[in-house]
């Protein structure tokens, strides 16, 4: 551990050190596996659908299991989130303690800490949704609703999961899987997904409302657009303080 290089060379020295610690433990990098196939099943379960014998017509039923996708995305990554990124602080041990003393700031290491799980579960997200819309023959609105929402939740729960696993972080714990049987990977749990369906839930009558307009050549009434606007603003604000607050009893629970 090198407290001087955090000051050289920022986050990117934290990068490699979070990527060595993540390597050294074959059983961990050895879910990456499980992972894949994970996904390449969730995704294959898209590709067999028969859409085209369902009574109703198949773009209005591609475009509701594409909203509908979103959810199983979000929990998917819920559940990652819960294995890999709250139990990430506990995870420091003993060095977290030279940590403390080196001039790295708390409010650096947890906003190094979110990057560095920011980025590959956005690459997570992007791929379960942009394969599940292209499987399904999805395009216009709800291919960008899907992005957006999808996006916003995934980042949303990376930062809630970082926050949880602050607040709870056991320091004594032998491996990752020892950290998810404890009343915070609960607490994280139930909350994440109460964050995942309340802003998918927020998005829903907007996304219809505009999905069908477009399906029908027409425009967005005055209305419309106003009811997108405060949906929006609500999903945003959801989605920016859940984590917020997480993440600040989170570092409450750290500073000595």
């Amino acid at each position: 551990f090198k407290p001087q290089a955090y000051r050289r060379a920022g986050p990117v020295w934290f990068f490699r050190k979070e990527i060595r610690l993540f390597m050294r433990d074959s059983t961990e990098w050895s879910q990456l596996f499980m992972i894949g196939a994970l996904i390449l099943v969730y995704l294959y379960n898209f590709k067999v659908l028969p859409l085209d014998r369902a009574p109703i017509a198949t773009v209005h039923l591609a475009n509701l299991i594409g909203y509908a996708n979103i959810v199983l995305a979000g929990f998917l990554v819920v559940s990652l989130c819960a294995r890999f990124v709250y139990p990430t602080i506990s995870m420091e041990k003993e060095a977290f303690n030279v940590l403390c003393t080196s001039p790295l700031s708390m409010n650096r290491y947890l906003l190094y800490k979110y990057l560095f799980y920011m980025i590959p579960f956005t690459v997570i997200m992007l791929i379960l949704l942009l394969a599940g819309n292209h499987l399904l023959g999805i395009d216009g609105p709800m291919w960008w609703i899907s992005l957006f929402t999808g996006l916003l939740i995934s980042w949303s729960v990376v930062g809630t999961a970082l926050g949880f696993g602050a607040r709870h972080a056991d320091f004594k714990i032998e491996n990752r899987a020892a950290a998810m049987g404890g009343v915070g990977a609960i607490t994280f749990l139930f909350t994440a997904m109460s964050l995942t369906l309340v802003i998918v839930a927020l998005g829903f009558y907007p996304a219809y409302r505009l999905v069908r307009n477009w399906m029908n050549g027409f425009g967005l009434s005055i209305g419309d657009q106003w009811m997108m606007g405060f949906s929006l603003l609500g999903m945003v604000a959801a989605a920016i303080a859940v984590p917020w607050v997480s993440i600040k009893r989170g570092m409450n629970r750290l500073i000595p």
